[in-house]
């Protein structure tokens, strides 16, 4: 993974190989802390990048190359912190059963949002 930076508009760009069809990608970072790739030919996962073990794990934008296709945000319930995947793109408004651990959310995320990813 490479980032550069443009100094003018301080917009951040991520370079990643997607794993499944060997496609170098580069992603345009928003102001979240959290992202997670997906390969704009193939549709498959490219990437996790986030604060997981370290920090909240949301939110979390996801990208697919330019386009943010999708985040997921936090909202909270009496007990604890939920998750849920917001994507405007695909009239997405879902919350996730899946929670911190081992980025269960972020694995339901990408669940869901498959079947419309590989839509053709």
């Amino acid at each position: 993974m490479s980032t550069e930076k443009d100094n003018a508009n301080t917009i951040h760009t991520v370079k990643q190989l997607c794993p499944e069809c060997s496609e170098e990608n580069e992603f345009v970072l928003t102001a979240a802390a959290n992202y997670i790739f997906v390969c704009p030919l193939c549709k498959e996962l490219c990437g996790i990048d986030c604060e997981y073990g370290y920090a909240n794990i949301v939110p979390c934008d996801i990208l697919m190359g330019s386009e943010k296709i999708g985040e997921i945000t936090e909202y909270r319930t009496e007990h604890k912190a939920k998750y849920r995947l917001v994507s405007e793109r695909f009239h997405i408004k879902q919350k996730l059963s899946g929670g911190y651990a081992d980025l269960e959310a972020y694995k339901e995320a990408l669940t869901v949002l498959e079947p419309f990813l590989k839509r053709k």
